[in-house]
């Protein structure tokens, strides 16, 4: 089929059957689809898309299915015709997941123009150079490329001309095979492949000449093979001078030279495995890598995405939205985040008179996780001062009440009447016996007395509680509970005892900021409107937790535990009190230019 339409064939027939069988390509894009290049593409990969029918020669069609059906006698499609149900059932689909989809023909006047395309596919494409020279320059102003997508170009107007032009827009991000007969009517073939030059640049070189088909191996040269050897290429790598993972120090041309530090150590692994050198500069931001209102990022990951820098790598946190940006390595450490406040204090002293009546110990414990520990103490200490005031009270209107029921008992004085039954008199009696006093006068009636000698035992027993608590609690003095988890982190900063930050443009920001319920809403609330004051630098933040308690501010900083450990130890360990609870594991990983070769190269490792 391929060689009755010669005039629409994009190379040697014979050539172009054996390509299709032998690469087996999951996309093909042509200058036009041909009826017969349809039928050898089913054929071929017997893909379960396809149905071929039994009718006569080749008149089929495609229907919503993507499958061929007998047309009928006397009307074949044209090519045009072909072409459009072949658009029409086509867009769209180059970026589907699914196996059954794998194999997809194009037009290449009628490519998708907001395609995405798989990683590691494999697509050959049949169009003149010109329009390869187009469609690739198109690819790379949209950066939709991607080095394991292997591209293989095949077609009889290629040429040495065609090929300066394309190299023209050649980007580290395209794999790019072009296939050229050498003759007419024969077999042999030349393969040229795009690799990289020491200045980072790419040029096409010749990676195979004859006939293909009698080869040992492999038709496609691995487009990986000249990564593992840079040939002494300079990368420029964005870090910070940030211990421990980078230590920087100053060369005698004022350059940066990482002197010490994990990051530094496998950076120089890396150099000596691969032959580079390398270039390290500082994001003046200071940050991370933070996605903006526009999309882009700032800090390292946005020098990346910029193409400021080929490599990034400082304790960078493998995020979702940053690796739609940049490619991760496989991460090469992992921890969780905690948070480091100040060593528990001793409490104040202000009000102790009063604590001895507070509960505490089980039932504050039980109750922290839901609300703020200062606030509940609080309450329960006013609920039991109310509590001894409303015995006193409801004491003295019971002993008024039976005072004046008993009016018959015989009174010898009118002064001592007077202070019997007096409401003043009584209260003032009531306190007497709780604070251990003695009383001018004692009643004499039996039931009086009866109810006397509960108040009396009621008074000893709270009085004995009192004054043991309030001894033990001057003896010793009695420290802050201190905080081991995000509940008790929570309850704090709800009530107002402390405040907290993290790293600005890092990672962490973005796990508060974007959560849109739980407790990382809820603690992101409560310093949004002064995020740019508790968002300080990494290097800084358990530095600025000693600063704020100094001024008698509580401060809370949440970073990894590496720095949270480091950084305390540092500064004087006996300082700060590190949260036992951890959580949100997170990975560590090298960003690389997005669709870069450079990503598999260091994944090899």
């Amino acid at each position: 089929s391929l060689e009755e339409e010669s005039a629409g064939t994009p190379g040697s027939p014979c050539v172009l059957r054996r390509l299709l069988a032998s690469l087996r390509p999951d996309v093909v894009v042509s200058a036009r689809l041909s009826r017969g290049l349809v039928f050898a593409f089913s054929v071929l990969f017997e893909s379960p898309r396809f149905k071929i029918p039994a009718g006569n020669g080749y008149n089929f069609q495609l229907d919503s299915s993507w499958k061929f059906e007998p047309i009928p006698t006397g009307g074949p499609s044209t090519a045009e015709q072909l072409d459009e149900e072949s658009r029409a059932r086509c867009d769209g689909r180059i970026g589907a997941e699914s196996e059954e989809t794998a194999r997809i023909l194009y037009s290449c006047s009628h490519f998708p123009s907001d395609f995405s395309i798989r990683k590691r596919s494999k697509i050959l494409f049949l169009c003149p150079a010109a329009w390869t020279v187009r469609f690739f320059a198109r690819m790379v102003e949209k950066k939709q490329t991607d080095f394991s997508v292997k591209w293989v170009c095949f077609h009889s107007g290629w040429n040495q001309t065609g090929l300066k032009e394309l190299e023209g827009t050649l980007k580290e991000t395209l794999s790019i095979a072009v296939l050229i007969p050498t003759k007419d009517g024969e077999e042999t073939i030349q393969l040229w492949s795009n690799e990289p030059t020491p200045s980072g640049s790419a040029m096409f070189k010749l990676a195979f000449e004859g006939n293909p088909w009698n080869a040992k191996e492999s038709l496609l040269p691995d487009p990986i093979r000249p990564y593992r050897d840079l040939r002494g290429r300079t990368l420029r790598v964005a870090a910070y001078d940030y211990y421990p993972f980078f230590v920087f120090g100053r060369g005698k041309g004022g350059e940066v030279i990482p002197v010490e530090g994990i990051d530094a150590s496998l950076l120089k692994i890396l150099a000596g495995h691969f032959n580079f050198t390398y270039e390290i500069f500082a994001p003046e931001d200071g940050e991370w890598g933070a996605m903006m209102e526009n999309g882009s990022f700032t800090g390292m990951i946005g020098a990346v995405e910029s193409g400021r820098a080929d490599l990034a790598l400082t304790e960078i946190t493998i995020t979702a939205n940053r690796s739609t940006v940049v490619d991760f390595t496989y991460p090469y450490m992992q921890e969780a985040l905690t948070f480091v406040t100040l060593a528990p204090g001793e409490s104040s002293r202000a009000f102790i008179v009063l604590s001895p009546l507070s509960i505490g110990g089980n039932v504050s414990i039980a109750k922290r996780q839901a609300s703020g520990i200062k606030i509940i103490r609080r309450k329960l200490l006013l609920q039991m001062w109310f509590l001894v005031l409303g015995s006193i009270i409801l004491t003295t209107v019971v002993l008024v009440f039976l005072a004046r029921l008993l009016r018959k008992t015989e009174i010898k004085s009118g002064s001592e009447r007077s202070l019997r039954y007096s409401p003043t008199k009584w209260f003032i009696f009531v306190i007497q016996v709780l604070t251990g006093e003695s009383s001018p006068f004692f009643p004499t009636e039996n039931s009086i007395r009866v109810f006397l000698s509960s108040w009396i035992i009621f008074s000893l027993i709270l009085t004995s509680c009192y004054g043991g608590t309030l001894i033990s609690q001057l003896s010793v003095p009695k420290e802050d509970p201190p905080l081991n988890n995000l509940n008790e982190l929570d309850a704090a900063v709800s009530c107002g005892d402390l405040t907290w930050g993290c790293p600005r443009g890092s990672a962490t920001e973005a796990l508060f900021k974007n959560a849109e319920e739980g407790i990382y809403q809820h603690l992101w609330s409560r310093i949004s409107k002064s995020a740019e004051e508790n968002l300080v630098q990494t290097q800084e933040g358990v530095s600025e937790v000693l600063k704020r308690g100094k001024k008698g501010k509580k401060f809370a900083f949440v970073s990894g535990q590496t720095n949270s450990q480091l950084r305390a130890t540092i500064l004087g360990r006996s300082l700060f009190h590190i949260a036992k609870d951890t959580f949100y594991p997170q990975h560590y990983g090298i960003a690389t230019p997005k669709g870069g070769p450079l990503k598999d190269v260091l994944d090899a490792v």
